[in-house]
């Protein structure tokens, strides 16, 4: 179809999903439609051949009748021949001995072999004629000259013609083995002027009719694939649904003693509903008489994640589950839209358009509590991580970071000097340092005592974290190691008890090293992303400070220049400044610093704030879909 330029059209009406016996009927078709191009392209390929051999012929007679003529012509110009011998004389491209015009003497019987070979055997098979006769013989050639229709397809490379005169039967034998050695194709000449022109005219009459052949069947295999074209998207789709559908149900086990298929299968419960119902409907459409069965069954293993998403909300979900650029790229629309409108949102709500300050309405800043309906340690019910992980991590962070903001607040609210109100980068560096050479840079009395004794509170806190949870997890690895059974043996309860122990007790032998090495790498972690948090908030408001500075620096520099012509082409220079205004809007404000902002916000979400309890090491819920199959696959 692709060489026959045969455009597969899509199928606008959504296939059904395909039934057993379709296999059969593809099948078949396939059969039939692979026995019918192949028959066709059989017969094409042959007539085609015949098509080569008989314009190879028709070459041979128009150069064997030009060079008849030649010789003719030239022997009516000499002095006519003697009894006893015959002189041929030939034009200067014929080989002879000293690569000059040759004649060759001999008896009136002289003949001659005519035939096809391809252009680059020429030299050699030239050569081996030479040292086989010595010269003895007059060879002339010529190049055959491809028609269109043969340029592309032919597939046979350039071919000379040649004729070639000898004199004696065993020569010309001799010449024949030479001929097969090197693949020529050896065709029967006339002799005579007028069997010659027959030949010739029967030989064109058989080309003509070979190109009618050859168009009728070129339209009978265009109308035949472009028949099949009709049904490929329809072909391909069924062959793919029919794969996915064998390859789900090579995961299932067969219960051969009961002629049942078992699958455990994941699923939302919200869905159990709707699988029951189509597990209900396939049966009656198949016409089985085994009702099928649906069980939830408890399990250890992990489920898998599953948001449920729309073309809208798709975009947002992807930021979330791939930490990397390259799939946020491929978000959609939606997030640039909003993206835009967000931006225009953020400057309402602080009154702000193109630098200026419109106090549209007054201050809706608030803080708002978001919390869950029943909070996360009713779904958990994990006291002990509250006790041991939550209650440090939250001394820890107030102790620092949380005694950073009250300096920030206190220092906004006592009032000192500018020039000996001290720097709370250096306090708080001083602080960890536990530096305080120089007093008269504290803010209020006693600073050295809670400062000392909120970083000591901090350092102590990461034992806490390190130690506590291990420890507390070997006391109930070795509580549990040991289970008491029943004291008889024919117990059923101590027999179930058994069971259960020996089925999960390589998930309960997890070495204490592990455990150490995975809390360390959470409280480090811990510990490293307090500081991140707080450089990652800082630098996000120096972002916005920057922001406000580009666009007052743009307002200063560049609009407001055109503002302040007021003759008749005012109108002209402020249209010509604002889309220079315009182009520094969009290129460094929405481009660049919208670009800058949102690889923030991704970091923000991605590390500062999806580690505090999105650990991501799940695996995503892939259920058998048609419609992502096919769109996979066409792309």
């Amino acid at each position: 179809m692709v060489k026959s330029n045969i455009v597969i059209a899509p199928t606008k009406e959504k296939e059904l999903i395909p039934c057993p016996r379709d296999v059969f009927e593809l099948e078949s078709t396939f059969e039939k439609l692979e026995q019918d191009l192949r028959e066709i392209n059989r017969n094409h390929v042959a007539l085609r051949q015949n098509l080569s051999e008989l314009m190879d012929i028709d070459s041979l007679l128009r150069m064997a009748e030009d060079f008849f003529e030649e010789a003719e012509s030239l022997m009516s110009c000499s002095e006519p021949p003697s009894e006893d011998s015959m002189c041929m004389t030939v034009s200067s491209n014929i080989t002879s001995r000293r690569n000059s015009s040759s004649s060759i003497v001999g008896p009136p019987y002289l003949g001659f072999i005519a035939g096809v070979i391809k252009q680059e055997r020429f030299p050699a098979f030239e050569k081996v004629l030479w040292r086989l006769f010595h010269g003895n013989f007059v060879l002339r050639h010529a190049e055959i000259q491809t028609t269109e229709e043969f340029q592309t397809d032919r597939g046979l490379g350039k071919k000379d013609v040649f004729i070639i005169f000898v004199q004696g039967d065993h020569v010309r034998e001799k010449i024949r083995k030479v001929c097969d050695g090197f693949h020529a194709s050896l065709y029967s000449c006339p002799k005579t002027l007028h069997e010659r022109k027959e030949m010739s005219n029967n030989i064109m009459t058989r080309m003509e009719d070979l190109r009618l052949v050859l168009r009728r069947t070129e339209e009978y295999r265009v109308g035949v694939l472009m028949k099949a074209a009709d049904h490929v998207h329809e072909w391909s789709s069924k062959v793919k649904k029919m794969k996915a559908i064998y390859y789900t149900l090579n995961l299932c086990n067969i219960d051969i003693t009961q002629k049942l298929i078992v699958a455990e299968i994941w699923c939302p419960v919200s869905d159990l509903t709707l699988v029951n119902n189509a597990l209900i409907k396939g049966s009656e459409q198949s016409g089985s008489s085994v009702t099928p069965v649906l069980n939830r069954i408890q399990t250890q293993q992990t489920a898998p994640t599953f948001n449920r998403t729309n073309s809208f909300n798709e975009g947002f979900q992807a930021i979330i589950d791939t930490y990397g650029l390259i799939g946020v790229l491929v978000g959609g629309r939606y997030i640039i839209l909003l993206m835009g409108m967000f931006s225009v949102y953020t400057g309402l709500i602080y009154n702000d358009c193109f630098s200026k300050s419109f106090n549209v309405f007054g201050s809706s800043w608030r803080v708002q509590p978001m919390f869950h309906p029943h909070g996360p340690w009713q779904y958990f019910r994990n006291f002990q991580d509250i006790l041991i992980e939550f209650i440090p991590r939250m001394i820890f962070f107030l102790s620092l970071f949380g005694y950073l903001v009250f300096l920030i607040l206190y220092k906004w609210c006592i009032t000192v000097p500018s020039d000996v109100v001290p720097s709370i980068l250096l306090l708080f560096i001083n602080m960890m340092l536990f530096d305080y050479q120089s007093q008269h840079h504290l803010l209020y009395k006693g600073q050295k005592a809670v400062q000392i004794c909120l970083v000591v509170t901090a350092v102590l806190m990461v034992p806490v974290m390190l130690m506590v949870k291990p420890f507390l997890a070997y006391r109930t690895y070795m509580k549990t190691r040991q289970p008491v059974f029943g004291n008889s043996l024919n117990d059923q309860h101590g027999a179930e008890t058994r069971s259960s122990f020996s089925q999960h007790q390589s998930d309960e032998t997890e070495s204490m090293s592990d455990i150490f090495v995975y809390q360390a790498i959470h409280t480090i972690e811990f510990c490293l992303g307090c500081i991140s948090n707080t450089a990652s908030y800082l630098r996000l408001w120096a972002l916005s400070l920057a922001h406000a500075e580009l666009s007052e620096v743009l307002w200063r520099m560049v609009l407001q220049v055109g503002l302040r012509f007021s003759s008749g082409m005012g109108s002209l220079v402020l249209a010509l400044i604002f889309a220079a205004f315009a182009v520094l809007t969009v290129t460094v404000l929405l481009v660049m610093e919208g670009l800058s902002a949102f690889l923030h916000a991704l970091r923000l979400h991605w590390v500062e704030f999806q580690n505090k309890f999105y650990e991501g090491s799940g695996y995503k819920f892939t259920p058998l879909s048609f419609d992502s199959l096919l769109k996979t696959q066409q792309q």
